[in-house]
């Protein structure tokens, strides 16, 4: 729709400019003073102009109100009624068509504009997979909400499923059982394992996400299909191995931040045996080349800062530079989030006040930096120690150790770990110059590591002896089971859950397949196929203590410094640049548990 049209149910309204929102909004809530009417539906407000304005009202409340609950097609007669209160109320004129009933409403310019009341089941559940605007998806030119849902559906149809957009539920195509939903987190970690809601905020963040998916191309087959015909773009990266031929520094960065999160080493055998192996091979890497671990702190916010190609310093965050945002002030920020509809007035005051020092500990050096605001605020001394905590692990920093005198005058503490998208070396291009104080991803450990030849043995044999077994036992389930399986694994270990497997898939799955899983008197899938079920948990056991015992080999070596996580003397974990990517060495029983717990 072109800038200058209006909606197509009147035939004399006009766009509704950006500025024109908050009174049409006012004048919404008159006309409807009874009703939850949700707003950011939809482009009006985000863009310079939008065609027409979208709001949500919930199906149930209107059928109430209007008392047409045992009428023929009562949801029909309820929006009918409706379009006909309004109108005699306040002689608006109304149009119901769908879902929706359409108002002419009056605009300051004394021109009109087209409101369209959307009547939705769920509506406040629903709400969330349509405003965009909010999350500043309307910043990207490319940008197009309808895509999202083209490309969901091509990912559902590979696992047999099918996603409703107005009502956020993911269902199987063959009996429309509903299988997750409306929750986003829900559909994605549904859709592509180990994602999450903000995974699917555009076509170009699901894209990334699918990077590492072993059903990738099984999932992209129709939106490919559909991008032949010019239906949706698919912004596929350039190369065969999915990382770009060539980027500038700011393409780079960008593509190394939205990189899918770092993966568990043990989850790969969800992925099949195959997937296992790589991984294995990975943590062998990690043993022969233990110099190359760094420390995986457990920051804040991520912040990317630095001095842009026309060397002027700019500090942004994960979910503004996917959207090509690089505030060059903290001013920048508040109006960024004015713009989208948000308010984080807690991180205001820190973004001013380490904006200096960042920029000084920086100086001239080109490119940008990647790192995670651990502390915003001079540290006072307690007990001899600098003490702060970003999210889950608590640090403390001894007062007259190195670490200490480095942040003992300073007014925030940033650990960096990548420059120009590539992990930094601790010392290139930026200094301790300003009073923000950079720590290194090592803290300036090199770290070793002995073999643990029996476990290395041991999960290259449970791989090599049980990998067909869980190859066949894992083909012979959907997606969606295979997801509640490792989800139920993931809860297991990190302390969320304390239920046995059938227990817990009882109120975690649908009844339908629940009675696949389990079934009646031991006939479930689970029990006709113990045998692969017991190889599936050998291989990720294998490989869990494998991780585990690396991790426990490298917290003692973290020194100058302490790490308290849930009571216990550890940090998060570390991570190492595997020949497949990044890789972490995350204790779950202790830091799992403490995250997930707290």
């Amino acid at each position: 729709m072109k800038l200058t049209e209006g909606g197509n149910a009147f035939p004399d309204v006009v766009a509704i400019k950006k500025e024109y929102v908050p009174d049409l909004l006012a004048q919404v809530q008159k006309v409807l003073p009874e009703y939850t009417v949700i707003p950011h539906i939809g482009s009006a407000g985000f863009k310079v102009e939008a065609g027409d304005m979208d709001l949500f009202l919930d199906q149930d409340e209107v059928l109430k109100r209007s008392d047409q609950e045992n009428a023929k097609d009562p949801v029909k007669a309820a929006k009918a009624w409706l379009a006909a209160d309004i109108a005699k109320r306040t002689g608006l004129q109304t149009v119901v068509k769908g879902r929706n009933v359409h108002v002419r409403m009056p605009l300051p310019d004394g021109k009109y504009g087209q409101v369209d009341l959307m009547v939705i089941p769920n509506a406040a559940g629903v709400a969330a997979w349509h405003q965009h605007g909010p999350r500043g998806s309307y910043a990207d030119p490319d940008f197009a909400g309808s895509h999202i849902f083209m490309l969901m559906n091509s990912i559902g149809k590979a696992l047999g499923l099918k996603f409703d957009a107005f009502s956020g539920t993911l269902m199987r195509r063959d009996n429309n059982e509903v299988i997750a939903g409306p929750d986003r987190d829900e559909v994605a970690s549904t859709l592509i394992p180990g994602a999450n809601g903000n995974d699917f905020n555009s076509v170009k963040s699901i894209m990334r996400a699918l990077a590492r998916d072993p059903q990738r191309d099984a999932k992209l087959a129709q939106a490919r299909d559909d991008q032949q015909k010019g239906l949706i773009k698919l912004f596929e990266p350039l190369a065969e191995d999915r990382r770009p031929i060539k980027l500038d520094f700011l393409q780079n960065l960008l593509e190394a931040d939205a990189s899918p999160r770092i993966p568990h080493p043990e989850d790969s055998i969800f992925s099949g045996s195959a997937e296992a192996a790589k991984y294995l091979g990975a943590l062998k890497e990690v043993i022969a080349n233990p110099g190359e671990i760094s420390i995986k702190w457990d920051g804040g916010i991520a912040l990317i800062f630095g001095n842009n190609p026309a060397g002027v310093f700019v500090i942004s965050d994960k979910y503004m530079a996917p959207k090509g945002v690089y505030p060059t002030s903290p001013e920048g920020w508040v109006k960024y989030d004015q713009d989208r509809g948000a308010n984080r007035a807690d991180l205001y005051a820190k973004i001013a006040l380490i904006w200096p020092g960042l920029k000084a500990d920086v100086g001239d050096t080109p490119g940008l930096f990647k790192g995670d605001l651990m502390s915003a605020g001079k540290l006072l001394p307690v007990n001899g120690q600098y003490v702060f905590s970003p999210t889950t692990v608590q640090y403390r920093v001894p007062v007259n150790s190195a670490m200490g005198r480095l942040i003992g005058n300073k007014v925030g503490i940033v650990a960096v770990h990548q420059y120009e998208g590539a992990p930094w070396d601790g010392k290139t291009g930026i200094t301790n110059a300003g009073n923000v104080a950079i720590l290194s991803p090592t803290a300036g450990i090199k770290f070793k590591l002995n073999e643990p030849v029996q476990l290395v043995s041991q999960a290259n044999r449970s791989i090599s002896q049980y990998g067909k077994t869980t190859d066949d036992f894992l083909a012979g389930m959907d997606g969606v089971a295979k997801s509640a399986l490792q989800k139920y694994f993931n809860h297991k270990i990190t302390g969320q859950t304390t239920e046995e497997l059938p227990a817990w898939l009882q109120h975690n799955v649908s009844g339908k397949q629940y009675k696949i899983l389990i079934g009646d008197g031991g006939t479930g899938y689970l029990y006709t196929h113990i045998q692969g079920f017991e190889a599936l948990k050998s291989i990720w056991n294998s490989m869990y203590q494998l991780k585990n015992n690396l991790a426990q080999q490298l917290e003692p070596q973290v020194q100058g410094f302490e790490q308290w996580t849930g009571g216990h003397k550890s940090g998060e974990g570390f991570v190492f640049p595997s020949s497949i990517g990044l890789i972490k060495l995350v204790n779950r029983g202790v830091f799992g548990q403490a995250h997930f717990n707290k």
